[in-house]
């Protein structure tokens, strides 16, 4: 498929694409990626690739639900949490219906149903504390779609206010006990999947740090013969970033904490991978695209108020 071919299909979208573009052309012949985006699409080309495909991006659903009685004796933890995000809590982007998240998850997945996305990636915070019947019933909603999909925790899937206990402790333990059906048998704190010659990688950054593990994870990767897209949570605070806005959920914590050398050596690794295709974050609930030496980073809006991002890959003129 030719670029303009490639570009001519997705007009018919609609109007998320008459808004103004961004384009970006990296200078290496053989490793060349053309972007073009919007709020709601991004366009992704390259010569490396089997075949065109689609994916779904949604982050930041912070989902919850009314009657939850499986949270004893975690209610007085989640009361919070839930109830800021039920029914007339929230206004649709597009509609500016009132609705709760738990809606527009399930009309971004009605979405997903009709435009039959290749892959579904979920980005974190889906959940907005780690209910059983909440995991249950989002499992089901996305088994339902028929869609295959990956999943990288945020820092709501795993998080009760008040819950005492180490960052990285709270999410060993509601990964093992909560979220694990959503990782469908991977490793929760990164996944690889070659997908048409695409290499979709996951990378959980949702307690702000990097172990050891994905550190060496991530350099098995780059030693792979494909293009890397890059998923993680929290954008990553790429060298002349300006920070994200502050919001009382995430406190003053910037993307990328100096005093975290594993964060760091991570950043200078993701900078310095020459097959990678793009950087996808959620987390701060904006539209957001950042461009630095050569590297592109697109933060997804939340999904609480009905947003999304499709991903779509094509092939350059070979």
């Amino acid at each position: 498929m030719i670029r303009r071919d490639f570009f001519r299909n997705i007009a018919v979208l609609g109007a998320a694409f008459a808004m103004p573009s961004f384009t970006f052309n990296r200078q290496k012949e053989e490793l060349e990626f053309i972007h073009s985006s919007s709020e709601l699409d991004t366009a992704i080309l390259m010569k490396r690739l089997d075949q065109p495909f689609t994916i779904l991006h949604i982050a930041d659903s912070h989902v919850s639900l009314e009657g939850d009685e499986t949270e004893e004796p975690y209610v007085t933890w989640s009361k919070y949490m839930r109830e800021i995000n039920l029914p007339g809590t929230h206004k649709h982007f597009k509609t500016s219906a009132i609705v709760s998240p738990m809606d527009c998850l399930e009309m971004t997945l009605e979405i997903a149903k009709e435009r039959k996305p290749d892959l579904l990636v979920l980005g974190g915070d889906i959940v907005n504390y780690p209910s059983e019947l909440l995991v249950k019933t989002v499992f089901k909603m996305l088994t339902d779609t028929g869609i295959p999909w990956i999943y990288t925790a945020g820092n709501h899937d795993w998080y009760y206010p008040d819950e005492p206990g180490d960052k990285e402790e709270l999410r060993q333990k509601w990964i093992e006990k909560r979220l694990l059906p959503l990782y469908q048998g991977t490793d929760p704190m990164f996944n690889s999947l070659i997908w048409k010659n695409v290499n979709i990688v996951t990378v959980d950054n949702s307690t702000n740090t990097i172990l050891d593990r994905q550190l060496d994870f991530y350099k098995q990767q780059m030693a792979k013969p494909y293009p890397i897209v890059l998923f993680v949570h929290i954008p990553l605070r790429m060298p002349g970033m300006t920070m994200m806005r502050r919001r009382p959920e995430s406190g003053d914590t910037p993307p990328v904490r100096q005093e975290d050398p594993n964060s760091v050596k991570f950043l200078d690794l993701v900078m310095q991978t020459p097959q990678l295709a793009g950087i996808f974050a959620g987390h701060t609930h904006e539209n957001r695209v950042t461009v630095s030496k050569g590297k592109i980073q697109y933060v997804t809006s939340q999904g609480a108020d009905g947003r999304y991002r499709f991903i779509r890959f094509g092939q350059t003129e070979k």
